[in-house]
C-alpha cells in the first residue's frame, strides 16, 4: 500500500474498505475487540441481520410451523434455515423472500425487510462522522437505526433525542471546553441527524426527565426558550411521548442516563446505559433488561402524564 493512500484512509472524509482497513490492523497488531468493532463500523451493521433473522423467526412461529417444515415448503434445507435464523448470520433477500412467502408475510412486512437487507449492505451512514465518533459509540447508532421503540431517562437535563442543537452545543461547550467549534459542530450535526432518521422512521419515543430538568440553565434564557419551544412542537407528535419524573423519590431516582431499545416485536430489549463521555455499555441480558424496565414502569406510573408535558411548560423561561 503506497504512503499517499495511507493518507488518504486517515483523512476525516475518505471511505475506507474492510480489505484496506484490515491490511493497516494487522499492521498495527490491533487487538480483536477493536477489530471487530471497526469490521463492523465499514462491513455494515450486525445489528440489522440480527433483526432481520429474529424478524423471520417469528413469523415462522406465528405460523406454528417447524424449520423442517418450512424447508420443505420454500426448497430451503432445515441447516439452511437454522443458520437464517441465527442473528450473526448474514440474510440475502432471494432466501428472506421465499420464507416471506411460505409464512404468507404481508406486503408491508416484505417492504420492511426488503429495506432492512438492503441497509445492511451498505456502509453505516454514520461513516461520513469517523472524524467524531469513538468506535463504540457506532454499535449504538446501528442499533437505533432498527430500533421499533427507544425509552429513555435522564436525570438532569432534557434527553439527547429531544434537544436543539444549540442546546446540544451549549452543554458540550460547558463539559469538553478542549475540543473546537469545529469537532463540537460535527458532533452536534452527528446528533441531529440521529434525531432525524429515529424521527422519520416508524420508531416511537417515550422520554421521562428529572424534574429539574426543564429549569437547568443551559446556554441563557434565549436558548431556552427555543428548546421549550421545540419541546412543545416535539409533544404534539403520536410518535413521541414525554414526562417529567416527580420531585419525590422513585424507581430511577440513583439511575444515571439509560436508554432501552426494542428492536422487533417479541424480541428482547437491548439495554444501552451511557456512562460518561469515552464509553457506553449494550447488553440484552434479561435480567438487566427487566431490572431497567421494571425501574421505567415504575417511574412512569408516577410521572406526570404524557399528555400534560405544554401544561407543564406554560411560564417556563417565558
Amino acid at each position: 500500500m503506497s504512503a499517499s493512500k495511507v493518507t488518504r484512509i486517515e483523512g476525516a472524509r475518505s471511505k475506507v474498505t474492510w480489505e484496506d482497513a484490515w491490511r493497516l490492523l494487522h499492521c498495527y497488531g490491533a487487538p480483536p475487540d477493536d477489530v471487530e468493532e471497526l469490521r463492523q463500523m465499514i462491513a455494515g451493521p450486525a445489528e440489522i441481520h440480527a433483526a432481520v433473522s429474529r424478524r423471520l423467526q417469528e413469523l415462522r412461529n406465528r405460523c406454528v410451523m417447524s424449520r423442517k417444515q418450512a424447508a420443505q415448503a420454500t426448497g430451503l434445507t432445515p441447516s439452511k434455515v437454522e443458520y437464517i435464523e441465527r442473528p450473526e448470520s448474514t440474510v440475502t433477500w432471494e432466501d428472506a423472500e421465499r420464507l416471506l412467502r411460505c409464512y404468507r408475510a404481508s406486503a408491508s412486512v416484505g417492504e420492511e425487510i426488503r429495506r432492512k437487507i438492503t441497509e445492511a449492505s451498505r456502509t453505516g451512514w454514520w461513516h461520513s462522522f469517523r472524524d467524531v465518533i469513538p468506535v463504540w459509540m457506532s454499535k449504538t447508532i446501528a442499533t437505533e437505526g432498527v430500533a421499533e421503540r427507544i425509552r429513555e431517562w435522564h436525570p438532569t437535563l432534557i434527553p439527547p433525542m429531544l434537544r436543539t442543537g444549540a442546546y446540544q452545543e451549549a452543554i458540550w461547550h460547558t463539559m469538553s471546553p478542549d475540543q473546537s467549534p469545529e469537532k463540537i459542530s460535527r458532533r452536534v450535526e452527528l446528533l441531529l441527524e440521529r434525531q432525524r432518521r429515529v424521527l422519520e422512521s416508524s420508531c416511537t419515543i417515550w422520554e421521562i426527565m428529572g424534574a429539574g430538568a426543564l429549569e437547568t440553565l443551559v446556554g441563557g434564557e434565549e436558548l431556552m426558550r427555543e428548546q421549550i419551544a421545540h419541546l412543545r412542537a416535539l409533544g404534539q407528535r403520536p410518535d413521541v411521548r414525554v414526562q417529567v419524573a416527580p420531585r419525590g423519590l422513585h424507581p430511577l431516582s440513583t439511575t444515571p442516563p439509560v436508554r432501552l431499545l426494542r428492536t422487533g416485536a417479541g424480541s428482547p430489549d437491548q439495554f444501552v446505559l451511557a456512562q460518561g463521555a469515552d464509553r457506553a455499555e449494550i447488553s440484552d441480558r434479561k435480567e438487566m433488561v427487566d431490572q431497567y424496565m421494571a425501574d421505567m414502569n415504575g417511574t412512569a406510573v408516577l410521572a406526570s402524564r404524557p399528555g400534560a408535558l405544554l401544561e407543564q411548560l406554560e411560564g417556563i423561561w417565558a
